[in-house]
């Protein structure tokens, strides 16, 4: 099914957040500060790359990511960070610099880079990027949470679209063919629903959202 495929987002995302929290705890060293900040930028770029893999043969997918695209064109960050890859990562360039000393920690900051000079800080930038990138992916669960998250995948109103019964929604998850009926009356089919979804897991970068961007992606039970 096509929602586990979002495994390979969400790990991009964790591994992009992990290179920004020690690029945030680096004091000193700018080979270190370099060399994370390298890490940092790449995983970021993989998020994105995994986006297309997962969703390429998704409708409708193609048409709303030429739409973010043409944000990101028109984004400083997104911008500033997709030359900073080309010419530090494939080039070998360096454009970090040390600033200020700070309680014995070293501030530092970027260089110009494509006319683009940023006044923060490198891990103050960075943060600023990672957040316009985890609102892209937030805004991609919102569009296509059916097949992204495996609560809403497993929704009478998903299976009646991909022509399916809830039986072959138990099959799907390795439980015999009516596991959830008591009556078999219509009325049980919200709580059978339920309880299938009780049996797979909810998005697994909810807490990055709600940290970075102070939003939540919704379940249907939340709803």
């Amino acid at each position: 099914m096509s929602y586990k495929s979002a495994q390979l987002i969400d790990i991009k995302v964790a591994e992009g957040d992990y290179f920004l929290n020690e690029i945030k705890n680096v004091k000193s060293n700018i080979l270190i500060v370099n060399s994370l900040v390298n890490a940092f930028v790449s995983s970021c770029r993989n998020i994105t790359f995994a986006l297309q893999y997962v969703l390429h043969n998704i409708e409708g997918f193609h048409v709303w990511y030429n739409e973010k695209q043409a944000y990101m064109k028109n984004n400083a960050y997104f911008n500033f960070f997709n030359e900073y890859r080309r010419l530090s990562i494939h080039k070998g360039q360096y454009f970090i610099k040390s600033g200020d000393m700070k309680n014995s920690k070293i501030s530092w900051y970027f260089d110009t880079i494509k006319n683009i000079q940023f006044n923060d800080d490198v891990f103050i930038v960075c943060n600023k990027y990672f957040i316009e990138l985890l609102q892209l992916i937030f805004d991609c669960y919102q569009e296509f949470k059916f097949t992204l998250s495996a609560k809403w995948y497993y929704t009478q109103n998903n299976f009646t679209m991909l022509n399916k019964t809830i039986s072959e929604a138990e099959n799907e998850l390795r439980f015999p063919t009516n596991w959830t009926k008591i009556n078999g009356n219509k009325e049980e089919f919200p709580k059978r629903w339920a309880v299938l979804r009780r049996n797979v897991t909810s998005c697994e970068i909810n807490h990055f959202f709600k940290m970075y961007l102070n939003k939540c992606f919704k379940e249907p039970d939340d709803i």
